[in-house]
Formats: structure tokens, C-alpha cells, sequence
């Protein structure tokens, strides 16, 4: 048929999709888009000497990625940065330069295993680190580090589009189940200024967070506990969120989360669950993708919105509206 794409120049780009994936991670690691001016040509020689690489080598890298639209490449040698290639910039708001960097030197190693995944439908962390992903990044603080960068940046701001659309005019206190180093939360309080926020997590993450806290100016309406939720989280929050938390675990544990939530949870509180859903039908869409990334990194999956709406329905919440945001879905539940 006429203007249908080559079968085999299509499943060799497929196949080549890792090497995208790792000379994005590359650039990143080097930090080569904040030394290019946006807009402004640069030589690949001038690049180099300012990241500490070989000119040759990285010219040929970011000539596959000029191809991805990352950068534009011009006459002897010179690339300049594009609006894509700016979302690997330190200073952009929601950078995914953190993200690029954990998925080339994180969980590259773990999709290396997707066979032995699939056969058993159990995660390959321990056949990686000998231990699971979480525990390995306590005993890990710059791969820790490299995580929360991750939570703080382009997830949080993915997250941020949903949670915009919500009316918080009646809340007073959010309680940010498993928020990291609160890169979601300190922005909501800054753009609802009568919040107060409980950022909740594992103690190893304490001193990163509570310094989040200080740098944006809000401790005095943020306080960080640190605690599992699977045994308890802080009690008497108007509003409960859970982002991108969820889809980290198999539906049992899923479902252990929320009903500690609902244990803390007065009537009539209400919970907010943000995180990508995996939609009907064949059509690309990245929670597919991430939902085989769960699979092989932790052994849980992406819910899609039925679901979801299934898990709070057996766990004492009723959902009442789906919101969609840029790269995230957030679902509104009151307890029943």
C-alpha cells in the first residue's frame, strides 16, 4: 500500500530505541544542554571542552539526537538547542534531565532481564542490586539522590496539570502520602498560600526534604514525618494525595496503602490519586510502556481508570471525578 511505512525500517527503529534512550542519558550525565545559550548556534568543539568530553565523540552523539529534535544541527559542526532539547536543562521548571540520567544508568540494567520477567511475572531488581529497588536506593544516597531529582522534577510538574484543575478552597491540611522530597507539594503550597502540608515518607529521605522545605520559604506551613504507609501515615488531613504511589506496587499492596489511608482518614475527607492510566484500545500511549517498566523494575503495574476506581471502591473510598492533566490523571475519592 501506498505511503505505508517499511516493516523492516520500522522494526529497526524499534529495535534501536535503547540507543536513543542512552545517548539522551549521555547529554544529560554531561550536562550538555546548560552549557548552549537556547536559541544560540554552538560548536560541537566548544561543547565538549565545556562538558570535559571527546569532540568527536559527542558530535556523533548529539547528531543522532539533532535527528530526535533535541538539538538542530547546522553548518561545520554546530548544534543548537531545541525546545525539546530544553527540558534537559538544570534551570528548566519540570526538567527531565534527572529522568534521562535514572533510566539510562538506573533501570537500563534491569530491562536487560524483561525475558526472565515475563516468563516468571516477578520484577529483576534483585537479580540487578540483590535486593529491591527501594531498599537498594536507602543504602544509596546518589542514586537516591538521582530519584528524587526524578520525583521532584518532570514527574511533579506532570502531576502539578491535574492537580491545578481541583478546587482547594475548603481544604486546610495536605497530607503527601510517600511525596519524596515534596516536589509536588511545596508547589501546591506555594500557589495555594492557605495550605498546610505534611510531606510523609521514608526517614532516609528527612534531611533532603526538610532542606526542600527550607529553600522554598515554607516552613512554616510544611512539616516533614517520616514513617511506612504500610503501617500508618498522619491522621486528620482534609485532603490525602497519592502520586504516582499506586502504580509502584502489585494490587495487594496497592490496596494495603489505602485502606491505611482510610484509617487516618475522618469522614468525609477526601484523597486524590495522580498517576498515569493505562487507556483502551492499541493507540501509543507512555503508561503502556511504563506498565512493562513497572513489571520488570518492581513487579507492579499501571491500573488503568476502572481499575483504580475498583481498588477505592473495596478499601472505603468512593471515587467522584477524573481530571485529566498533561502526563497524569488525577482520581477524587471521598471516604464512603
Amino acid at each position: 500500500m501506498s505511503g505505508s511505512p517499511d516493516p523492516r525500517a520500522a522494526i529497526s527503529r524499534m529495535m534501536q530505541g535503547y540507543a536513543i534512550s542512552q545517548s539522551l542519558s549521555a547529554v544529560a550525565r554531561l550536562g550538555v544542554a546548560d552549557v548552549m545559550p537556547p536559541g544560540e548556534p554552538v560548536p560541537a568543539a566548544d561543547i565538549a571542552a565545556r562538558v570535559g568530553a571527546d569532540e568527536g565523540a559527542l558530535y556523533r552523539v548529539m547528531r543522532v539526537l539533532a535527528a530526535e529534535g533535541v538539538f538542530s544541527e547546522g553548518p561545520r559542526h554546530t548544534f543548537t538547542l531545541t525546545q525539546v532539547g530544553e527540558l534537559l536543562r538544570d534551570d528548566t521548571d519540570g526538567t527531565e534531565r534527572y529522568t534521562a540520567i535514572w533510566n539510562g544508568e538506573q533501570m537500563y540494567p534491569v530491562w536487560g532481564h524483561l525475558v526472565e520477567a515475563v516468563r516468571k511475572g516477578t520484577p529483576m531488581a534483585e537479580r540487578v542490586w540483590g535486593k529491591s529497588y527501594f531498599d537498594h536506593l536507602a543504602e544509596r544516597p546518589e542514586e537516591a539522590e538521582i530519584f528524587n531529582r526524578v520525583m521532584q522534577g518532570g514527574a511533579a510538574s506532570r502531576g502539578a496539570s491535574a492537580l491545578s484543575e481541583l478546587d482547594w478552597s475548603s481544604v486546610r491540611t495536605v497530607v503527601d502520602v510517600g511525596g519524596g522530597t515534596g516536589g509536588m507539594l511545596l508547589g501546591l503550597l506555594d500557589r495555594e498560600p492557605h495550605l498546610r502540608g505534611i510531606l510523609f515518607d521514608l526517614p532516609h529521605v528527612a534531611d533532603q526534604a526538610r532542606a526542600a522545605i527550607a529553600a522554598a520559604g515554607l516552613e512554616d506551613r510544611c512539616e516533614f514525618v517520616g514513617g511506612s504507609f504500610f503501617d500508618a501515615v498522619p491522621a486528620d488531613g482534609d485532603l490525602y494525595l497519592l502520586a504516582g504511589i499506586l502504580n509502584d506496587w502489585d494490587d495487594a499492596d496497592a490496596a494495603r496503602i489505602l485502606q491505611v489511608c482510610r484509617r487516618a482518614t475522618r469522614d468525609g475527607a477526601r484523597l486524590v490519586v495522580v498517576q498515569p492510566m493505562v487507556p483502551d484500545g492499541d493507540e501509543p500511549h507512555p503508561a503502556k510502556v511504563t506498565d512493562v517498566h513497572m513489571l520488570a523494575v518492581l513487579g507492579s503495574r499501571m491500573q488503568s481508570e476502572g481499575e483504580l476506581r475498583g481498588l477505592l471502591a473495596a478499601t472505603g473510598f468512593r471515587a467522584q471525578r477524573t481530571i485529566e492533566g498533561v502526563g497524569g490523571v488525577a482520581v477524587e475519592a471521598v471516604t464512603a
